[in-house]
């Protein structure tokens, strides 16, 4: 029998047309090519293989006829042809590789439809929604990583900034270039401080989608250098001795709830950020301590966290008042917690609104004023920097803070103390009422 050719080939398709009978022609070593009356032709592999006792024919298709990209010319066959040979003789059935190639691949294309699926639903929106929800859950001791506050205002910006852009996609497929068009946008607004703060929320999204195995790379972060730079705007403070003696006796004048009246009280004393002020709780503070009542303030809680506590020294003023403070709100967790709910601390805003209805608006004194306030007055003073720094919970990243790791307690403990009497004569009308500590050399 001869090997077959295209022409022999050609010549057998126009035959099963003609008769409208199948034709099939043969090559050697088990190829052949069956032709349908329609005119299609198909290759054809005859084998035998190993079967119960004996061994049995079998058949496998290797394609169709043709030049096309998914046919297979007398050459291709002929090659295909020789695979499977090759297969028989290690023992191997065609047919059943064949199954088991395409039940693999089908098995792929399934994993992929999957992948794709979940990727789908894994959308920005979704994932920092996730997440935003995991970060408002309290742990085991029933304290939370960011408030309900700042929970609210980041789903705000992610809401107007980033979703309408990137929310429906799948946060897989985001990619570096449409996160920064985004955060330029915000940009052309005037909202430079603001963009900033998106990416920085962006930047913690990603990185817990990244843990998560649902995003591959963090494309946050390599942006920092790809936004302007804010300028700085200082918040409005008083810091002139006479007006602070008169904001004093503003606030000695003030009539509101007892936790906000007391936390607009003990502000200038303590000068901490507001935020820490708000959620101050009982279990914080050591007011019976015979020589040293101190406040210690969680590392968590601070701005800069793993620094270990922040201590904060209590003059007896302040003692006072926070004894007075205790027979209004010393039964709760928290020293100033809301009047809509004892388990929340009041408002970021209501320190804010109260230094506003008593005639101080946010571009004459903030609530974070008090820090510069007290920065600013004691420097005047000629305190020692270091220890004022310290009591303000600045962290400096120089070579001598570094290996300079005292915190100076005692220090600290007299410049509160100094600090509570330069106050209380301010409030008396009384100016530069302490007599300043020079620095050391």
């Amino acid at each position: 029998m001869s090997k077959l050719t295209d022409t022999r080939i050609q010549a057998g398709i126009r035959r099963a047309q003609a008769t409208q009978k199948p034709v099939a022609l043969y090559d050697t070593e088990g190829l052949w090519i069956h032709i349908t009356p329609a005119g299609k032709a198909f290759w054809r592999f005859s084998y035998r293989c190993a079967g119960p006792g004996k061994k049995i024919e079998k058949l496998i298709s290797l394609g169709e006829y043709g030049s096309q990209a998914d046919q297979l010319s007398l050459a291709e066959a002929r090659d295909e042809r020789g695979n499977q040979r090759k297969l028989v003789r290690e023992g191997k059935d065609p047919s059943a590789e064949k199954k088991a190639k395409e039940a693999a691949r089908m098995q792929q294309l399934a994993e992929e439809k999957a992948a794709a699926e979940t990727a789908e639903r894994e959308t920005m929106k979704a994932i920092s929604l996730a997440w935003l929800e995991e970060e408002g859950k309290p742990d085991s001791k029933g304290n939370v990583r960011i408030t309900a506050g700042t929970l609210r205002r980041h789903r705000r910006r992610l809401e107007s900034f980033v979703f309408p852009y990137l929310g429906d996609r799948p946060i897989r497929s985001v990619t570096s270039k449409e996160l920064l068009e985004v955060l330029q946008k915000i940009e052309e607004k005037g909202k430079i401080e603001t963009a900033r703060r998106v990416l920085q929320l962006c930047e913690a999204i990603w990185r817990s989608a990244v843990i998560a195995e649902k995003a591959q790379g963090d494309i946050a972060s390599p942006l920092r250098k790809e936004l302007k730079t804010p300028h700085k705007v200082s918040l409005a403070a008083i810091v002139e001795p006479r007006r602070i003696g008169q904001l004093l006796r503003d606030i000695d004048t003030y009539v509101g709830q007892p936790a906000v009246t007391f936390a607009l009280k003990l502000a200038p004393f303590l000068f901490v950020r507001p935020g820490t002020l708000r959620h101050a709780e009982w279990s914080e503070f050591d007011l019976d301590h015979p020589t040293a009542p101190v406040w210690r303030i969680p590392s968590k809680k601070m701005k800069v966290k793993g620094k270990g506590d922040h201590i904060v020294p209590l003059a007896p003023q302040v003692v006072t008042l926070l004894r007075e403070l205790h027979r209004h709100t010393g039964t709760g967790r928290y020293l100033f917690p809301s009047i809509r709910s004892a388990s929340r601390p009041i408002s970021e805003n209501t320190l804010g609104v109260a230094l506003k209805t008593m005639g101080y608006a946010g571009n004459v004194h903030t609530a974070h004023g008090f820090r510069s306030m007290a920065s600013t007055r004691l420097n005047e003073l000629d305190y020692n920097r270091d220890v004022i720094e310290l009591a303000l919970a600045h962290r400096s990243n120089d070579v001598r803070s570094i290996y300079n790791r005292s915190e100076r307690i005692p220090e600290r403990t007299a410049l509160m103390a100094a600090w509570a009497d330069e106050l209380d004569g301010l409030r008396a009308n009384k100016r530069d009422n302490v007599v300043a500590i020079r620095r050391s050399a």
